[in-house]
């Protein structure tokens, strides 16, 4: 129940199709370099939240930076508009997974990304490119969209989409790496 505007309670019901914003594997805490390109952003989700419990926070901002970026990804290949909030609503829920003290360890490891010269940023560029352009399933997101309701004619996908040209762009625009 949810109380409107004008004060009224309204009933609201969340529709999710299959899939909408699924992990399909579990990382565990796994250090960057072993990000494998499979992995989805929900997957990396969990390797957030894997590293949280063991207090190794750098490895949960490295992985939480790549789920970004794969999420901004799959925006880039993934043709339904409506679709493209999933990895917004994804980073609030590894957020509310989180507790406040929890949130602020991930926010100051996550600050050390703000030197473009650090070397931190310089690793964190240097392995995001070694990893190369995702190669997950990008239904995680397919599903979050309208589309998943309304039937999405094809695969979903940009027609003539560039993984390798899409992911330098991000990685370059986007992480701002040289």
């Amino acid at each position: 129940m949810v109380m409107s505007a004008g004060g009224l309670i309204a009933q609201v019901t969340n529709y999710q199709p299959p899939g909408n914003l699924a992990p399909t594997m579990d990382p565990g805490c796994v250090a960057l370099a072993e990000a494998d390109a499979r992995l989805s952003p929900p997957d990396l989700a969990l390797g957030v939240l894997a590293c949280g419990r063991d207090a190794k926070w750098e490895a949960a901002a490295d992985l939480y930076v790549l789920m970004l970026l794969r999420s901004s990804f799959d925006v880039a290949r993934v043709e339904d508009a409506t679709a493209h909030q999933a990895g917004d609503v994804l980073s609030l829920q590894v957020s509310d997974a989180l507790s406040d003290a929890d949130r602020a360890s991930i926010g100051n490891a996550l600050a050390s990304f703000g030197d473009p010269a650090g070397p931190r940023k310089l690793a964190f560029c240097e392995a995001a490119k070694a990893l190369g352009a995702s190669q997950h399933d990008p239904s995680w997101m397919l599903q979050h969209g309208i589309g998943a309701f309304l039937g999405t004619k094809g695969d979903g996908l940009v027609k003539g989409f560039d993984p390798a040209a899409a992911w330098d762009r991000i990685i370059r625009e986007d992480m701002t790496c040289g």
